[in-house]
């Protein structure tokens, strides 16, 4: 598959950057560390729909402006400057300038973080999504770097936990827990049918029967505490079974009806308003990843 674009690196200090080439977007894993996901996109213009992530998204700005509308506001990200977004938390995600924006994000799930910060009681959360600790952000790119290299697993895990520890320690607050009440235990209900039927045609009566609610109590509950309806939701899940399907190559042609999306066309267009790439591209990705080799620079 030819690659999208190409960028060439340079040590990165306070008055160098990286030289903004064609468009690339890129998904890999690294083989030998588990619960992490590597993003980056160079000269993004892509507007990301709704979504939300289960595991932890870290990201720093390499070039250019990035906006990110979240918990109701619009947040502007700038070079070096850390974007830090809670598991679940529904945003959005945008170019502010017209050339593009350029970051890195690590997907970071549940087990790694408590691997980072094995003393925390309850579960940490960023208050914010934009964090300015420029010694960090350096860090982490730095880090984000290493991870498309060829190192020692040892040299990269141990950086890894160190720089991961150090931002939970210095910048979240520690949650006792989700919202309790009649609505959020309804709510956790419905999400918890709509994870066992993902590949089902849900009815709405079926969560007004699950719940006790009318179907309109339904929607307004679910979206209320979880930031998008029901089916958005369920899309989205969808969306995130398709991904873990494709890191383990599944063929793309399988899954659109498998996960029951209309058509391959109706997969595709929410494929990639979500990740911003297609199936193909992501699966091109983890195909490397499985290889053992880390992406193309």
């Amino acid at each position: 598959m030819a690659e999208a674009g190409r960028v060439v690196g340079q040590p990165f200090c306070c008055h160098t950057h990286e030289i903004m080439l064609a468009r690339m977007v890129r998904s890999w894993r690294v083989s030998e560390i588990s619960h992490l996901e590597c993003f980056r996109a160079v000269g993004l213009i892509h507007e990301y729909g709704r979504h939300s992530h289960p595991a932890w998204a870290i990201g720093v700005i390499d070039e250019g402006i990035g906006g990110i509308g979240y918990r109701g506001s619009s947040e502007r990200t700038g070079p070096g400057e850390l974007i830090a977004i809670n598991p679940d938390e529904v945003h959005t995600g945008y170019a502010v300038q017209r050339d593009g924006v350029s970051y890195r994000m690590l997907y970071i799930g549940h087990e790694l973080v408590k691997d980072s910060v094995p003393a925390a009681v309850g579960t940490p959360a960023f208050p914010e999504v934009r964090i300015q600790d420029p010694i960090l952000g350096l860090r982490l790119r730095r880090l984000c770097r290493s991870l498309e290299l060829p190192l020692p697993c040892l040299i990269i895990e141990s950086h890894l936990l160190t720089i991961l520890g150090a931002l939970f320690m210095r910048h979240t607050r520690m949650d006792a827990g989700h919202q309790t009440g009649r609505e959020s235990r309804h709510v956790a209900l419905i999400q918890e049918y709509l994870r066992a039927n993902l590949r089902r045609n849900v009815r709405l009566n079926e969560l007004a029967n699950l719940t006790g609610l009318s179907k309109a109590h339904v929607i307004r509950s679910f979206h209320r505490l979880v930031g998008m309806p029901p089916y958005e939701w369920l899309l989205q899940l969808r969306i995130e079974e398709a991904r873990n399907c494709l890191q383990k190559g599944v063929p793309i042609a399988e899954l659109a009806t498998e996960l029951g999306f209309a058509d391959q066309s109706h997969f595709h267009r929410r494929f990639k308003l979500i990740t911003d790439m297609t199936p193909a591209v992501y699966a091109e990705g983890h195909y490397r990843s499985r290889q053992g080799n880390r992406p193309p620079r």
